[in-house]
Parts: C-alpha cells; structure tokens; sequence
C-alpha cells in the first residue's frame, strides 16, 4: 500500500463542544484500534477524574473509516502530562483496509526523510501531509526530537508560519518515507518557534514505556540495528562467482593483495585471499547503502584514514612473521581512531567491517606496502 493510500486511513480529526481541537493517528495495537493524539489537544484545565470523563463525549472522525467509538482511554493523568500524548482506544468499523503499521524509535540515521499527516485549524479543516521532513535535533533524555520541515509548509502565500499555518496538526502521526513498509515513529506535539522552522515531537518510545509495554518496536532498514552490520548474513550474499570475478587478470589489485600476502602471511590459502576481496566487497555493499549518500559519515570515515596515515606508507621489516604482526597492529591502531571519529553514531558499531574493508583496500591499491629486508 503506498502512502497516498496509506496515510488517510490513519488520520484522525479531533473535535468537542467547540469545534475542531486537532489531530491524532489512528494505529493498531495487539489487534485493537487506539487513536493517540497530544494530551494538550483534549485536555483542558481540571483534575484527573474531569479530563478522562471529558475524553468520552469528544468526536474522533477517521478521514477514511469515520466516526470512532470511544471505548477506553490508556494511561495514567500523570504519564499524559509528562509525555503530552494520550492514547484512546476506539471501535473502528469497515476496517479491513487498514494498513499494517510498524512502530520504530530510531530516527538517527543521516538522509532518512519523515512525513506527517493533520488537519490545519481552518475553516475549510481539510487534511494535508508535509513531508521531506528531516532530523534537526534528537533529545534522549525526554524521548523528544525535533523535524525541520519544507519552507512551502511552514509558511504560506500571506506571509504566516509557525503555529499560524500549521495550527491544528498537534497529534498528527509522524511516518518515515519507506516504499517497503509502513512506519510510525513519532507524535507530533508543536510547532517550533521562528528559529525553529519545525515541529516538536515526541517518539513512540514512550508508548512502550509508559502505555503500551507488549508494544514491539521494530528496526528501520536505515537505523542502528541494520547498522550493526550482520557479517556473516552480508557474506553469504557475495557469492563465490563474484570473488572469482574479482580476481580475474583485468584487476590489478588482486596482484597487489597476493604480492603483499606472500610477505606478510606465508603459506596463504585461497580462504585467505578470498577474505581479503570479501572484506572489500561487503565494506563496498556497505558503503553504497549507507554511507555515500551522506556527506557526515564519508567525512568523518575519511578523516581516520588520514589522521592514521597520511599518504603512502611503506613498511621495512625483516621477515613474514614481523610483517603479519605489523599488520594486525594497523588494523588495530585504524579501528582505535576510527572508533573515537565515529562514537556516538550508528556507523560506530561497525567500525571492525569498516577497517578490514579499509584496509584491504589499502593492500590492494599499494597506499599500504610492506617490503622485507631480506628479499634481493
């Protein structure tokens, strides 16, 4: 299902006794129907037992499937306030073609664009989706990040942004932009100030910890778990037929791999040159899906090689043995600056496939030679 197809069925207009009030996403969870808006939507001054009272005679209009039937609210006063959002649990009729939503808080991998879907506070309240959002800022702490969004959707033709224009979308269910699957990562709790052309939001993260903990939190193809690079699975796809293509005469680096090996691991096996061209290989599968796009990692990536070796390098030593040592010794020093470039990124966890890839490389492309002494 595409997300024009998509998005609809999970919008939801929020209105009471004085009209429109905002938005709220529309989700499935362990087979119920749940709308979750921002509490600061249908909450109003007042203690606990008024407010959740006032929950049931509020109008919950789905933009695909209509009206929805109040039939419990989730959570604690307290757990509302804190996080500002409030999930609703509904009866939803017609339903069969409600899209399957996964629920993900990684919103930290570099490129990945986010969309959203409300009602602005108007008099026509018709629904609109802004999207080619991206991450401004991730807060940990309180399970916040913000979103910078297009210019076009944070102001308009008059000359109003911010909260003028897009007034009426606090609640709205924030999605990454995935053909694949459907993912919602966010609430959409307000909209930032004039030095902020964005919304605030708040991750579904705390939906598992404070309203829903049998809530599955699944991994974006982007995010950190993907990240955590599955050696042994990514191996298995770079087949046989590929290495024996790579090591046909036309490459020279192959030349260079084999040379180097005879110094520094004598006796090498087949096995051994196969690792090498396929450290370089799924460093290669690596890179093309997650770091070429993105000018942050591919800077900080190059800045290890550089600071670790600047230039060529080209190492004396007197026999094999000393030659192996020595490089396993650069392995390590270029995994240790990379590690300290990369800490606090997704890329950190995969800093031992980055260097073997690196480094391989290196080898092949005679940046990185070794030469024994006792060779005529």
């Amino acid at each position: 299902m595409s997300y024009l197809e998509a998005l609809p069925r999970t919008t939801v207009k929020v209105s009471g006794g004085h009209g429109y009030m905002g938005s709220g996403v529309l989700v499935t969870i362990a087979g119920s129907f749940y709308v979750i808006t921002a509490a600061h939507v249908v909450f109003e001054c007042g203690n606990d037992a008024e407010n959740l009272k006032k929950l049931s005679n509020l109008k919950y209009e789905s933009e695909e499937f209509g009206d929805l039937m109040f039939l419990a609210v989730v959570g604690t006063f307290a757990a509302h306030q804190t996080h500002d959002i409030v999930p609703i649990k509904v009866h939803c009729v017609n339903s069969k073609s409600f899209p399957k939503i996964d629920f993900c808080s990684d919103v930290s991998f570099p490129g990945t664009e986010f969309i959203f879907r409300g009602t602005e506070k108007s008099v026509r309240l018709s629904p609109h989706s802004v999207n080619g959002c991206v991450i401004d800022t991730i807060s940990t702490s309180n399970q916040q990040f913000e979103l910078r969004i297009p210019a076009e959707d944070y102001s308009n033709s008059q000359g109003e942004s911010g909260a003028e224009v897009l007034q009426g979308y606090s609640g709205s269910g924030v999605f990454f932009q995935d053909s694949e699957k459907f993912w919602l990562t966010g609430i959409v709790l307000s909209v930032g100030n004039d030095n902020f052309n964005g919304v605030i939001c708040r991750s579904v993260s705390a939906l598992k910890s404070d309203f829903f903990p049998e809530l599955e939190l699944k991994d974006f193809h982007g995010g950190n778990q993907k990240l955590k690079v599955r050696i042994a699975d990514l191996r298995k796809g770079i087949t046989k037929k590929l290495i024996e293509e790579r090591k046909n005469d036309s490459y020279g680096d192959i030349k260079n791999l084999t040379r180097k090996m005879n110094v520094f691991l004598p006796q090498w096996t087949e096995d051994d040159l196969d690792q090498f061209i396929t450290d370089i290989l799924l460093w290669d599968k690596i890179d093309r899906k997650y770091v070429r796009n993105s000018d942050e990692y591919q800077e900080l990536i190059d800045d290890a090689k550089a600071l670790w070796a600047s230039g060529n390098k080209k190492f004396s030593i007197k026999n094999a043995h000393q030659g192996n040592a020595k490089f396993h010794q650069i392995q390590d020093e270029f995994n240790e600056c990379l590690v300290s470039l990369l800490e606090g990124t997704p890329l950190n966890v995969s800093s031992k496939a980055i260097v073997a890839g690196e480094v391989s490389k290196m080898l092949a492309n005679c940046s990185l030679d070794f030469w024994c002494a006792n060779e005529d």
